[in-house]
């Protein structure tokens, strides 16, 4: 009894506090694309409560399966046209030794036209690998590296 009592509050609430949940969509829509680096204080409100809301975009991880997927994403499935060449990707990847040299990236903003980790936009990971394919191939002048760093 007292669960369906519960169960029946939280959907009166639930009809209650629509207009609010909708103004509040609207809210964190805005937040999202303005990005939160312009917003620090929304943003430390948001992860002092423990969340922080997502848009449904390709960039995002995958939040609303049942609009995109058609299948399981655990399930085999052929790529015609691809070979991700996984044997050649990883012998690649133990050929990068330049852990020092990524360290000595800051953190944080040091000065304008500088890299640094926390910029919101190219993060380590995707940076890191950059930095590693350029170090590791060596293309043969400043012209070829500084491409890469072109928007």
């Amino acid at each position: 009894m007292k669960a369906l009592l519960i169960n029946r509050s939280r959907q009166v609430a639930d009809v209650l506090l629509l207009p609010f949940t909708l103004l509040c969509s609207i809210w964190m829509a805005f937040v999202v694309r303005k990005s939160f680096v312009t917003m620090p204080l929304t943003k430390s409100t948001f992860l002092r409560f423990g969340f922080l809301p997502i848009r449904d975009h390709f960039y995002q991880p995958l939040i609303n399966p049942g609009k995109h997927l058609t299948k399981s994403l655990r399930q085999e499935r052929p790529l015609p046209g691809i070979d991700l060449n996984t044997a050649e990707q990883l012998t690649l990847l133990r050929q990068f030794h330049y852990a020092d040299e990524l360290r000595q990236f800051p953190m944080n903003k040091p000065a304008e036209l500088a890299y640094y980790y926390n910029n919101g936009s190219f993060a380590s990971g995707d940076s890191e690998y950059l930095y590693s394919m350029i170090r590791h191939t060596r293309p043969g002048g400043w012209w070829k590296s500084a491409a890469a760093t072109q928007p």
